[in-house]
């Protein structure tokens, strides 16, 4: 039997309205890392698996990533989904892989790891720039939307006042979903981590509607099989996102309403290809 499985393990941490003040060419005085290396990656040689808990951003603000491609890198930048929020890019920024080692001396020492990071971002912006020629403007487009409301009342699901996650899992929504099962996995989550972590699956924007706070824990899993022979196409079809609707209102007491509403678009106005400095 054939499925179509779409994984995801999300940490979401968007921040567009500050991020989209940083659009323009970056000064001359912009933070910047003080050694960078692009290099490119030679096509045909073996897959690199990450886990799920992986992520290029180092501690002390280096940034290492050792595949990929100038798309991936605006999205991790201006913290974007590459699929759906960035637009105007030549192919070869979405097919050509490049090896990243960025690191910031000490320049981000003394500093909290929530402003460490946001500095890294704009470290990024700024390499992005020098290396790649990269001008980007936002633009907020019509769109196509989810709401994600209350069906009635929530349930299955554990309100938690403690201060941590749960040790094994990601914080946030973890969830594995395709066509004919699913499961989804709540660690502390809040209802807009479940808005932004269901956006992976049904491909546009999911809008936090619930007017509910607070934390949440949360296991729920479904299965429908397929007929034998069903044809099957990559990614998740209309079938998945329809059984997806029917659990979230059965399970946890929440439902995606169809709407129309806008979403942040990030134009690409100029990208060539990294020179060879390093």
């Amino acid at each position: 039997m054939q499925k179509r499985i779409v994984l995801c393990s999300v940490l979401f941490a968007i921040a567009l309205g500050a991020l989209a003040m940083q659009a323009q060419k970056p000064s001359a005085d912009a933070p910047r890392f003080e050694a960078v290396s692009i290099k490119p990656v030679v096509p045909g040689g073996p897959p690199i698996m990450f886990p799920n808990d992986w992520t290029p951003f180092l501690p002390g603000g280096k940034f290492t990533h050792p595949v990929e491609s100038l798309r991936g890198l605006i999205a991790f930048a201006y913290s974007v989904r590459p699929g759906m929020q960035i637009v105007g890019l030549p192919s070869w920024a979405q097919t050509s892989l490049f090896s990243v080692e960025a690191t910031p001396g000490d320049a981000l020492k003394d500093i909290s790891p929530e402003q460490q990071h946001a500095k890294v971002l704009l470290m990024l912006q700024t390499m992005l720039s020098d290396r790649f020629s990269l001008k980007v403007h936002m633009e907020e487009r019509p769109a196509d939307v989810y709401e994600l409301r209350v069906a009635g009342a929530l349930k299955g699901m554990t309100q938690t006042t403690e201060g941590v996650a749960k040790p094994g899992l990601n914080p946030g929504l973890n969830a594995a979903i395709g066509d004919s099962s699913g499961r989804m996995i709540g660690n502390r989550t809040t209802l807009q981590g479940v808005a932004d972590g269901l956006v992976t699956f049904v491909g546009r924007p999911v809008v936090d509607k619930t007017g509910v706070s607070g934390f949440y824990n949360f296991n729920i899993h479904w299965t429908a099989e397929r007929a034998p022979g069903a044809p099957a196409a990559p990614g998740l079809g209309v079938e998945g996102i329809t059984l997806l609707m029917t659990e979230l209102r059965d399970q946890l007491g929440l439902r995606l309403v169809s709407a129309k509403g806008t979403q942040q678009i990030w134009v690409v106005d100029q990208a060539e290809k990294p020179n060879d400095r390093e």
